[in-house]
């Protein structure tokens, strides 16, 4: 129920002051974990990695935050980042490792069917909560183990017995 006191409208309203929110401290941080996903970035680039490929490691050679490295690490798909102390005048620096064991392209190309997945999902009109059952081919075991426990409204199969709703072909697997 409204009464005459309540305002016409909240877009008509004046908004407090920003400034009785605003934390400089938080915001220096973020700046810093800004700087460090774009130079994760960029490495990345450089060594023509995707970001859904996640990599062993990051080194930074500033002294970070507890939850900024977790935040660093989600954003680069990283599974740690370590931190060097350095001297306070030295340029920050960000090194990716490029080593990709089989674990790490096991969880790549798993994170790139799910994507596929996804989208083939999508356009068939489907929900996230409906049920499906998909069949790939070539697909190890590895793969095949982090896709079961990523999609848990798909069944995964190889043997090319579920209905087609699309094909496509990633990396040499197809998925339909």
């Amino acid at each position: 129920v409204k009464d005459s006191s309540f305002p016409e409208s909240v877009h008509l309203c004046l908004l407090k002051s920003l400034e009785k929110w605003e934390n400089p401290e938080l915001l220096i941080d973020m700046n810093v974990v800004r700087n460090i996903v774009t130079l994760g970035r960029e490495q990345r680039a450089l060594h023509k990695i995707n970001n859904r490929q996640p990599l062993s490691d990051v080194q930074v050679n500033i002294t970070i935050k507890e939850w900024m490295v977790d935040l660093i690490a989600q954003e680069l798909n990283v599974k740690k980042v370590t931190q060097r102390h350095v001297e306070q005048d030295e340029k920050l620096e960000v090194v990716m490792e490029p080593t990709l064991t089989d674990e790490l392209t096991a969880e790549g190309e798993a994170n790139e069917l799910r994507r596929t997945i996804q989208d083939l999902r999508k356009e068939a009109g489907l929900l996230a909560d409906d049920k499906i059952g998909v069949s790939v081919d070539g697909l190890t075991d590895a793969v095949k183990g982090y896709l079961v426990s990523q999609l848990k409204n798909t069944s995964i199969q190889q043997d090319g017995s579920t209905e087609i709703l699309a094909q496509r072909i990633l990396n040499g697997v197809a998925v339909k």
